[in-house]
């Protein structure tokens, strides 16, 4: 309770620090040209503080008029107005009123031989994309991507990472124009590419080509051209070729180790990654991009870098390294105009320790039963994978693509676990004890082929075309041995179980999909319509799986004879041909300060599906066929208003269709888990879904203001007639007792069959909102998500009928404060909330409730050192005393260059970590405690590798460098033109 306490009182007190901001006014004025005294249009106005630190900044409307507000009162600033060909205007003013009228700015145009002298506009508009210029902005030396869009007004950089522009998502970064190394992480390019080095950075709305939708609107322009906002940094021209990288390593308690490498190098045309990283501390890797993305040069987040997960179960070794390349055939390569290829390669081996008990209480009508289990596994596995990739586009009317990536990995897994089963009063029913090696071989490969053809010109050529073929093949070799023992009035029933099995399996899958969008112009030629849309698809798809079991049982003198009902052959073959007809209509409006967009759109098609299953089994030789008919509507609608708001919403319906599956019809039962036999359904019939969702969101987008709001709200409903369910029947043991009948002593035992169920349904409500202000210098972010959802499931419990009803809520909030670049600090907050009814014999509930908390606090003591702190709270209304996390790291920046890194790690410093799950089933509630990291502190070293451009411009960069130069390569401040 003290930490929660603690962490509001620190919450509370930044919101009075924040609160106490003295009060703001706003100014507002009109730029004409002075020889005709027309409006201008798109000129750049920036309010700069006496040291030259922007303000605000702002584009004037089409009546040539600009606002800036979120002065702070009784400041002196410099307003500067820009515009392209026009000498730039400068005036001091002082924010003595809250609302404050500025005289009419006319701006001359420059003479073709007069000497002018202009300062760098930090922020102009270029047609319709904005340009922000690094020389305009006075950083440190070591200052990257990230630090200077920081600094730009109207765009937030939020602790997980992602970008915001005016409130609006930014999910593409590019580097001249293409992914950055081939990684959509944008994080790559942010947090390592140095400000000094980079021309400009622009942003520009374009239309979003990852949907369907929005490439058919392409062929009567009626897509929204603002669908997909993405940022493009340009280098330099002497600053296109280089290199950067990291080495780390440490060594902590516990014989704790970790360890990583990451280079990248660049050019004009090519790039090359390579790393690789290993360690015993359960931090995740996950190839080479997870390398990248954790040996990034500077992240202001760095509390999270390489943390270790505590949540997960065990102890994990990982050895992961790669190579990753991308070369394109063109200089001019870009993301609109491009001929590139891209490959890597990335081999994981882990190693994995986890052993966990695990407490149950069952409710049953005869009689609650206690299950007390445990688990011990040691597992190794390795995979390799490597992936080539050819893209080539021209703009976005014609795309071609060709994807293909294989992977082979083997994995031995040793497993050990029982069980005991007690009435409530005490009584053993049963116990399980069990063993089991698992040696498996796999190999996959997946292709897919991407061709797209939008003509406006010609309508008639527009096609989407995609194709993608893939082929698996899995073996495994397995030994196990389980012991039952059940216990009844007249002793103790034992069943051993030893198996050897062998099992193969293959699955081909081919998949095709043909659109067509110039059916319209086809049928009807130049009728319009009314402005309809109509456009075709058709898509075939085709699954075959095969499989080989063999099965032996193992005898007293470890003799294998042939299990026969286990043994057997199977092919299942699917085919499946879904042709649609679909129907859109958008209407648009625009002006210069407000757009909207209406759109709907519906979908019917026909599903015919055929099934061929040949099998040695004789019950599982079935042939079936379905033929579906669905229907697909929706709506979509947004709407913006300049410099103020930006609303979208989405609904959409759809209706489906689910069969039986072969094994849930005829499954073949494996008697090796006495404990639950599935004996699968009979005279099972199809189900019906009905599927609603709906999406909405506001955002405000005026860069003129310090603030930025954000929220979305999102549902989804979903109504199952004819559901499969579960049936459930808890088995009595079979001794007689003296009235001949059955004795109600239940042995643990379980036998599931597959039903239809009258209705299941789910919902659910999402929601998620964001702030961010910045207050001279300081940054607040408040971010707040949340879910509540709500199901009906149906299924029988020793025959009776039972519906299991659930409600989950769960809210996380988040605060950020940044004050300058001396303090981060974070406070989090999640609750959760699980509600399980069952409707029966006993009405039961059941019910877990989880509270969870964080607090980060980075304080950079200077420019080199840095100290953060992390500390986590939990606390399960299954668990008796709450779990607090406390980790710690401190680290220091060394090398003329700071490109040397010492740090110290502590982590569980309480030593109070328990990894505890508690959760809810439909007949009771599970506990359980696995074994993970303990505490342990490690000393880490770093040196991060950088050069940017080659020959003398390298070395101008290093002596950009020394200390106490704070210029970049460009000339800061004010510069000469001279025309004549």
């Amino acid at each position: 309770m003290k930490y929660i306490t603690l962490t509001l009182f620190i919450f509370f007190a930044i919101c009075t620090v924040v609160q106490a901001q003295p009060g703001t006014g706003r100014i507002a004025g009109i730029i004409k040209d002075t020889v005709t005294g027309t409006t201008m249009e798109s000129a750049t106005v920036i309010v700069y503080k006496p040291d030259s630190t922007v303000v605000q900044f702002k584009i004037t409307d089409k009546a040539g008029r600009y606002e800036i507000t979120g002065l702070p009162m009784q400041g002196k600033y410099v307003l500067a107005a820009s515009f392209a060909g026009y000498q730039e205007f400068r005036t001091v003013f002082t924010m003595d009123v809250a609302v404050k009228k500025m005289d009419t700015i006319f701006m001359q145009i420059k003479s073709s031989d007069e000497v002018v002298v202009t300062s760098i506009a930090p922020i102009r508009m270029n047609g319709d994309t904005l340009e922000i210029n690094p020389a305009a902005f006075k950083m440190a030396n070591d200052a990257v991507a990230e630090d200077l869009l920081n600094k730009v007004p109207g765009i937030v950089i939020w602790a997980d990472g992602s970008i915001t522009m005016n409130g609006k998502t930014i999910p593409k970064v590019l580097v001249d124009g293409k992914p950055f190394l081939g990684n959509s992480d944008h994080r790559i390019a942010t947090q390592n590419l140095p400000k000094n080095i980079i021309d400009k950075i622009q942003l520009y709305n374009e239309v979003d080509m990852s949907t369907e939708a929005s490439r058919s609107q392409i062929t009567d322009g009626q897509a929204p051209k603002d669908s997909l906002l993405t940022m493009d940094i340009k280098l330099k021209a002497d600053k296109k070729n280089g290199y950067f990288g990291k080495y780390g390593a440490g060594y902590g308690t516990d014989k704790r180790y970790t360890a990583d490498i990451a280079l990248q190098f660049y050019n004009k045309q090519s790039t090359l990654a390579v790393g690789g990283g290993t360690n015993n501390i359960n931090a995740e890797i996950a190839g080479l991009n997870d390398i990248q993305r954790e040996s990034t040069f500077r992240n202001n987040f760095a509390t999270y870098r390489n943390r270790s997960n505590f949540g997960r179960n065990g102890v994990n070794r990982v050895i992961s390294p790669g190579i990753q390349f991308t070369h394109s055939f063109s200089q001019n390569d870009n993301e609109r105009r491009a001929n590139r290829i891209t490959g890597g390669y990335d081999y994981d081996n882990n190693l994995g320790n986890a052993n966990s008990q695990t407490y149950q209480e069952r409710y049953l009508k005869d009689g609650d039963q206690i299950i007390n289990s445990f688990a011990e596994s040691n597992s190794q596995s390795q995979q390799h994978s490597i992936r080539l990739n050819y893209n080539k586009s021209l703009d976005y009317n014609k795309r071609f693509s060709v994807n293909a990536t294989g992977r082979t990995g083997n994995s031995f897994s040793e497993n050990n676990s029982g069980s005991v089963i007690n009435t409530r009063q005490g009584i053993a029913v049963s116990d399980r004890n069990g063993n089991s090696q698992t040696n498996a071989d796999s190999k996959s490969f997946n292709a897919t082929v991407n061709y797209t053809n939008f003509d406006s010109e010609n309508p008639l050529k527009a096609i989407d075309a995609n194709a993608s073929f893939s082929r698996s093949e899995n073996t495994s070799d397995r030994n196990e041995n389980t012991v039952y023992n059940f216990y009844n009035a007249t002793g103790t029933q034992n069943t051993t179980i030893k198996r050897h099995s062998i099992k193969q399996t293959g699955n081909t899958s081919f998949n095709s999909t043909l659109s067509y969008n110039g059916l319209k112009r086809l049928l009807l030629g130049r009728f319009n319509l009314f402005g309809i849309d109509i456009s075709t698809s058709h898509n075939i798809n085709y699954q075959k799986n095969e499989e080989v079991n063999k099965v032996f049982d193992i005898d007293a003198t470890q003799k294998e004879k042939s299990n026969n009902y286990l043994t057997y052959n199977e092919t299942i073959s699917t085919f499946q041909y879904v042709p649609s007809l679909a129907l859109n209509k958008n209407f648009n409006k625009w002006s210069s300060r407000k757009s909207r967009f209406y759109g709907f759109r519906t979908t019917v098609n026909k599903q015919f599906i055929e099934e061929e299953n040949i099998s040695s089994r004789t019950n599982r030789n079935i042939n079936r066929s379905f033929s579906f008919l669905r229907f697909n509507a929706g709506a979509n609608y947004s709407r913006q208003v300049t410099d103020g708001y930006r609303i979208n919403g989405n609904l959409n319906y759809e209706n489906g269709y689910g069969y039986p599956s072969i094994n849930q019809i005829a499954p073949v039962v494996d008697s090796i888990n006495l404990y639950s036999l599935y004996k699968g359904g009979l005279n099972l019939v199809n189900s019906k879904s009905h599927n609603l969702n709906a999406n909405l969101s506001f955002s405000t987008i005026s860069p003129k203001k310090p603030s930025q709001f954000s929220v979305n709200i999102n549902g989804s409903f979903s109504n199952v007639l004819n559901p499969f369910a579960d049936s459930t029947l808890n088995l009595r043991d079979t001794t007689k007792d003296i009235n001949g009948l059955d004795s109600a002593y239940l042995n643990g035992k379980q036998v599931r069959y597959t039903i239809n169920g009258n209705r299941r349904y789910n919902s659910n409500i999402g929601y998620n909102t964001s702030f961010s202000r910045k207050i001279k210098g300081n940054q607040v972010q408040v971010q707040y998500n949340g879910n509540v959802s709500m199901g009906m499931t149906p299924s029988y419990i020793d025959n009776i009928y039972t519906i299991i009803n659930t409600t989950n809520f769960t809210q996380s909030l988040r605060f950020n404060y940044y004050y300058k670049t001396i303090l981060i600090t974070g406070v989090g907050a999640n609750t959760g909330v699980n509600n399980s009814r069952q409707t029966g014999y006993r009405n039961s509930r059941f019910n877990t409730r989880t509270l969870s908390g964080e607090f980060n606090v980075t304080v950079n003591i200077n420019k080199d050192a840095s100290i953060s702190s992390n500390l986590t709270y939990s606390k399960n209304n299954g668990i008796v005393k709450p779990i607090t996390i406390w980790n710690g790291n401190a680290s220091y920046r060394f090398l003329k260059s700071k490109q040397a890194e010492l740090k110290f790690t502590a982590t569980d410093i309480l030593k109070q970590f328990r990894n505890i799950s508690y959760f809810a089933n439909p007949d009771g509630v599970t506990s359980s405690v696995s074994n993970g990291l303990q505490q342990y502190f490690m000393i880490t070293l770093s040196y991060f590798t950088r050069k940017f451009g080659g020959g003398g411009s390298g070395r101008a960069e290093r002596n950009n460098a020394r200390p106490g130069n704070s210029q970049p390569s460009q000339p800061q401040g004010n510069r000469i033109n001279r025309r004549g």
